[in-house]
């Protein structure tokens, strides 16, 4: 719920973090592989951007929201859907302003140059624009707190997209991939880690990948329906390996008759995991028995 001093949520906003709370919010596997010696810090949650912007694009409900949230500072009327979807869309900063209880704020993010284009890319982050937008506004008490809050909660709103053939670079970015298990297989070391990785099955919209890991459907006690897959990843100085065996899979068709692991996609990241810093580079296969992969991972 939000936890500024905006005015108590209208209807349709208490409808709208109920939904973004309870449906579209889904709890992912730690990133940084916590040890158990300590709790975990790990931002530990995904928002499911998709079904948040199907909400938004009912025009009645999503304007009846705007119109009750009222103007911002500065504003005569209240948001237009049309600022929220129009040449620059801003519906995660949005989102995730409402969730916060900062929702009339985003007059002063806009102005600031942060919006959806911006919003996953930490390099182009500029906080001492946004710091001086938000100074200027009246309404806005803790310039500091509202940065940090916001900051701390928006890679939650970036999850990456799995599918069929993805060959993703995600440039300065700091993603919370969409694992709601992900556990080692194996224990000695080697040029990759090999995990088990699981998706709920609402994360899958791309179809010919949910044709390709029909199969490994399961009821998980705590999550629901899932797919199961796992995750190759190379760290640092090992790009040249995750390269040459990309570049094999790339000449393998997926073929569920053939008894040769597929590879669904890849992407590479700068944020390594646990105790491996630094730029990573992921490869996405087909589920089969464990040993194979701990066999591999050497």
């Amino acid at each position: 719920m939000p936890h500024s001093s905006e005015p108590h949520p209208s209807p349709t906003l208490s409808e709208f973090l109920k939904l973004l709370q309870n449906k579209w919010t889904f709890r992912v596997a730690c990133q940084n592989e916590c040890d158990s010696l300590g709790p975990c810090v790990c931002l530990r949650h995904i928002v499911h951007v998709e079904a948040l912007e199907e909400w938004w694009k009912q025009t009645d409900r999503s304007q009846r929201l705007l119109n009750e949230l009222g103007p911002a500072e500065g504003e005569l009327v209240p948001f237009n859907i049309k600022v929220l979807f129009g040449q620059h869309p801003c519906l995660k900063v949005f989102s995730l302003l409402l969730k916060q209880g900062h929702g009339l704020l985003l007059v002063g993010f806009r102005a600031a140059g942060i919006d959806d284009r911006t919003f996953e890319d930490e390099a182009k982050d500029n906080d001492s624009r946004l710091r001086i937008e938000l100074e200027r506004l009246s309404t806005c008490s803790d310039v500091d707190r509202v940065i940090e809050d916001f900051q701390k909660e928006r890679w939650a709103y970036c999850p990456p997209k799995l599918e069929m053939n993805m060959d993703v670079h995600l440039q300065n970015t700091k993603i919370i991939p969409p694992f709601c298990h992900k556990i080692k297989l194996g224990e000695k070391g080697g040029t990759a880690s090999i995990y088990w990785v699981t998706v709920q099955k609402d994360l899958i919209s791309d179809e010919s990948l949910k044709n390709a890991i029909q199969e490994t459907l399961y009821t998980d006690k705590d999550y629901g329906d899932c797919y199961q897959m796992v995750l190759k990843s190379y760290h640092g100085d090992y790009q040249s390996a995750y390269d040459l065996e990309k570049k094999a899979f790339s000449g393998l068709k997926h073929n569920g008759s053939v008894p040769i692991v597929g590879c669904f996609g890849c992407y590479t990241h700068e944020y390594g995991e646990g105790t491996n810093a630094g730029k990573a580079y992921n490869l996405l296969l087909e589920y089969g028995e464990r040993d194979l992969y701990e066999h591999w991972e050497d």
